[in-house]
């Protein structure tokens, strides 16, 4: 279920999906610092 929310949020299997809040949030980062959370919630939903 988890991972279908952070799905809807925009933090594909392959990646930030483009055109979503996700991809928005990143916009604004810009640069996403190692281990940060946005780092975190991208690599657990590129997890299999």
């Amino acid at each position: 279920m988890f991972k279908a929310i952070l799905k809807i949020i925009g933090f594909g299997a392959k990646g930030v999906i483009k055109g979503s809040i996700a991809a928005l949030i990143q916009s604004k980062i810009v640069i996403v610092k190692a281990g940060s959370l946005f780092a975190k919630l991208t690599s657990l939903a590129m997890r299999a």
